[in-house]
């Protein structure tokens, strides 16, 4: 599989029941179901991924290639730390009718989340930071559509999504725990 659908695959799957999710299903189920809330939550992933896309170009121009590994590892941890540790809940009572509020949500959900960490973390390990964007906007766009979509049957269920991203948590974890010992053993062979 090339980074664009790696990428769309683990964006997807960390989006599921994120920060950004639940307030695209908490805005729909209190407001009904807007396209222009779907288009702002996928404009907002897109710009958060190209975002993460732009800080691996700018970090992996300075680095060495060894260095852009190791700080691969790091964005995976942090992203299962992200995962781990900040609850993801919706609980607004009174949501604001502003497009530009939403946004301003949306975007300051989803430029450190773990979805954004995991797209900075391919684009650094591959070394393709377009297709890492691409694939991370089209895996939020897909999460952010369930989220529309499925609205207050979504809240009904924090709980258990809670309970799937701490697991993610702990697998993106060992994955960044997997990759370390991989690069010091890569290290001490050279």
């Amino acid at each position: 599989m090339n980074v664009t659908l790696w990428a769309l695959l683990v964006a997807f799957l960390a989006s599921l029941g994120g920060r950004d999710q639940l307030v695209v299903a908490g805005l729909t189920a209190r407001l009904g179901r807007h396209a222009g809330l779907l288009l702002l939550a996928i404009t907002t992933g897109l710009l958060a991924s190209a975002a993460a896309a732009w800080a691996s170009g700018a970090l992996g121009g300075v680095v060495s290639r060894r260095a852009a590994i190791v700080l691969a590892a790091m964005a995976l941890g942090v992203a299962g730390l992200e995962s781990l540790l900040v609850p993801a809940r919706f609980s607004a009572k009174e949501p604001t009718r502003s497009f530009f509020a939403a946004g301003l949500v949306l975007i300051m959900h989803q430029m450190l989340d773990a979805t954004r960490f995991l797209v900075l973390a391919l684009a650094l390990a591959t070394q393709a930071p377009v297709g890492a964007a691409l694939g991370g906007a089209m895996g939020t766009a897909l999460a952010m559509g369930l989220g529309w979509s499925a609205g207050a049957a979504m809240l009904d269920n924090q709980r258990a999504l809670g309970r799937a991203r701490r697991l993610a948590g702990v697998l993106l974890l060992v994955a960044a725990l997997g990759l370390a010992i991989w690069i010091s053993g890569n290290n001490a062979a050279n």
